[in-house]
């Protein structure tokens, strides 16, 4: 039999979604021979590791998110009253040496224990750990066995994701990670953000997301402070890099300035930034405001926009607000309330992002917009803020001045 690690096997599974390896099994269908050729020599695997011979319990393979199956299998096996997943990546059917990858989430919670004793010990003061595994897809399976006295024996050779959570506690100073070089003596990969909140109840907020693009964070600033990476894999390490996030709280949202527009590469949040803004409240009923309504003046520049869910009446649309954008729903954009109608301007001047990207985070809709156009008496920009219901584009044959491609 022939157990290899976790990283290895994590590039065949790359090109692949998966919902997941807890789906249950479907009793209706036959079990195939691979199923049968992992059950078969899953006790085999589990006694070198463990040392006891397991009940197997049931197979079935993993599924995608279309619900066709993969080559994956997982075994449910127990042990007493212990029950445990095993995956099987099976190559070879062979009996006399069938060639299959196990690896199983049994020590998955010690693993984690042991990670974060050794980063508070290092670094006291955190809050939360998130940690995950080489492999994305299967992030809380491991082959290798786990002792509590060899923490680097165990991670050596391995790639991990992990995010350790601080509150109020400061990461601009690099030095404070020089503890990381025990992960590069022992040959361990990883990709890792070191992130400080602003309580407790933030960090609550955040700690179950894994922020595998750094930029990701930034739709959480109202909850994040600042953060410091690591990265280092098999090619190298590379240079640790700090973010400070300076979010401003205006009079019923909040707000961030961006480095550039739209997700720039690693946009750095946190130039100081003063933005005057009060209630638009000359509203009538037919232009469907579903959130506050704010005019907004300042110096030009990118914003990002974080409005309370709780001030936004989804009238009726809940549906359609639990993914990651609620596309019933429209920001005032190129079109511009003012003066008591609407005015559609060619250049864009108040040029913000559509509905398929305002997104839901935490306790915020979250946009970004660029504050420009015609200057005021003092050289600053205005701009109105507002999430609207979409109708089709109802409201742009009442003016005169509209896109054609609004139908």
């Amino acid at each position: 039999m022939k157990a290899i690690s976790r990283t290895a096997a994590a590039g065949a599974a790359a090109m692949i979604l998966f919902t997941g390896c807890t789906s249950l099994p479907d009793h209706t269908r036959t079990k195939d021979s691979t199923m049968i050729c992992a059950e078969e020599n899953v006790s085999a695997y589990i006694h070198d590791k463990y040392g006891f011979e397991p009940e197997v319990l049931d197979s079935f393979h993993v599924t995608t998110n279309t619900g066709r199956d993969t080559c994956h299998v997982q075994v449910r096996v127990a042990n007493g009253e212990e029950q445990f997943d095993v995956l099987a990546d099976v190559y070879s059917e062979n009996p006399e040496a069938p060639d299959i990858q196990f690896s199983d989430n049994r020590q998955r919670h010690e693993i984690e224990e042991g990670f974060r004793e050794w980063i508070d010990e290092q670094l006291p003061g955190l809050e939360a750990l998130y940690l995950e595994s080489g492999s994305r897809f299967f992030a809380d399976y491991f082959t290798e066995l786990y002792e509590k006295d060899r923490l680097m024996d165990f991670l050596g050779g391995q790639f991990f994701y992990f995010n350790a959570y601080y509150v109020d506690h400061s990461f601009e100073d690099e030095s404070q990670l020089d503890f990381l070089e025990q992960l590069d003596e022992a040959d361990v990969g990883y990709d890792c953000k070191f992130i400080s909140c602003y309580s407790k109840e933030a960090v609550e907020k955040v700690k179950d997301y894994s922020f595998p693009n750094g930029y990701e964070t930034h739709d959480f600033t109202p909850y994040i402070r600042e953060y410091r990476d690591g990265f280092r894999n098999s090619n190298g390490k590379d240079k640790s890099r700090y973010y400070k996030f300076n979010v401003h709280q205006a009079d019923g949202f909040m707000y961030s300035v961006l480095e550039s527009y739209y997700y720039g590469p690693f946009a750095e949040i946190g130039e100081e930034y003063e933005l005057e803004a009060y209630p638009a409240m000359d509203f009538d009923d037919d232009r469907k405001a579903v959130s506050p309504c704010w005019y907004i003046t300042g110096e030009p520049a990118y914003l990002r926009i974080f409005i309370p869910k709780e001030s936004v009446d989804y009238h009726g649309y809940q549906r359609v607000l639990s993914g990651s954008a609620p596309h019933s729903y429209d920001i005032v954009g190129e079109y511009v309330w003012k003066d008591e109608y609407r005015v559609y301007s060619e250049d864009h001047p108040f040029d913000i992002r559509d509905s398929s990207f305002i997104i839901e985070e935490g306790d915020y809709f979250v946009f970004d917009m660029e504050l420009k156009g015609e200057k005021t008496a003092d050289n600053k920009c205005e701009s109105l803020i507002g999430i609207f219901e979409t109708d089709g584009g109802k409201y742009t044959k009442e003016h005169p001045d509209y896109r054609d491609t609004w139908e």
